[in-house]
């Protein structure tokens, strides 16, 4: 039968091994409806996830062994057993064409800095290819200052082209 109250006291009752693995027990009191009722309820967690005061809902089962509780599921309260809430689909999905660009990104600014191409000087070089990397700066100086200016008026291209020289 299930059984509704305030949790009045919980105590350490030692444990044991099942077929779950280990199990901590507990002897509580909850006072109920029908007056103080006591009994023994498992928990995997050391400490009983639960404190005098709350509310809680048991079946209370009776045998050899004693009074048994076995904490019910507010969603089963009553012997109604509400369905599980379906999970909704993340509603961002991953913009995957951006995901790729700077993958490939990625992959240019490490060859261009392997072969010497690009020489990453100083942190604000580094951050520079970051940015461009991220797609949140298009142009992060392929070149130095000179190259650049010589490369934009080559290829009719103003400052702020996002050229790549290989």
């Amino acid at each position: 039968m299930q059984k509704t109250g305030k949790i009045v006291s919980i105590d350490p009752a030692g444990d044991y091994t099942g077929k779950f693995g280990l199990v901590y027990t507990f002897q509580m009191t909850i006072d109920s409806d029908a007056g103080p009722l006591t009994g023994e309820i498992g928990s995997k967690a050391q400490a009983y996830p639960m404190s005098a005061g709350q509310d809680i809902t048991v079946e209370v089962t009776s045998g050899e062994h004693g009074t048994k509780f076995k904490k019910v599921n507010q969603q089963q309260v009553g012997g109604q057993q509400q369905p599980p809430q379906q999970r909704q689909a993340p509603q961002d999905k991953p913009d995957w064409d951006k995901i790729a660009e700077g993958k490939v990104r990625h992959g240019i600014v490490c060859a261009a800095i392997q072969s010497g191409q690009v020489v990453c000087a100083d942190e604000q070089a580094v951050d520079a290819w970051v940015e461009y990397v991220m797609g949140r700066k298009a142009n992060t100086g392929f070149f130095n200052a000179n190259e650049q200016a010589a490369h934009d008026a080559a290829d009719g291209v103003g400052p702020g082209g996002d050229d790549i020289s290989f």
